[in-house]
């Protein structure tokens, strides 16, 4: 059995580029986060946060999430204008 990673709201509040952990306690409190049950301090499954984080959910525009998020958006899009040029080249070598 796989043993579960908990994040502190510090730690969450970190992960997304918060300064403070009240947007995480806002989170919880508007049902955007759960935190784990029967425990004293309140504490977040890492697996449920990456599930959250794989949704695409607006954390922070400026935070690291959303930064590695527009960065493999990036790479997509490069590898798509790649192919659009292969197929540009090859046209090109048709006609001429």
């Amino acid at each position: 059995m796989m043993k579960q990673i908990l994040l502190s709201r510090q730690d969450l509040a970190y992960r997304w580029g918060f300064t403070s952990t009240k947007v995480i306690e806002n989170y919880e409190s508007s049902g955007i986060i759960k935190r784990v049950p029967n425990l004293p301090v309140p504490r977040y499954s890492l697996y449920e946060i990456e599930k959250i984080e794989l949704m695409g959910l607006d954390i922070n525009p400026l935070s690291p999430l959303e930064r590695i998020r527009f960065e493999k958006r990036i790479e997509e899009l490069e590898k798509e204008l790649d192919c659009y040029k292969e197929k540009i080249n090859s046209a090109k070598l048709l006609f001429a």
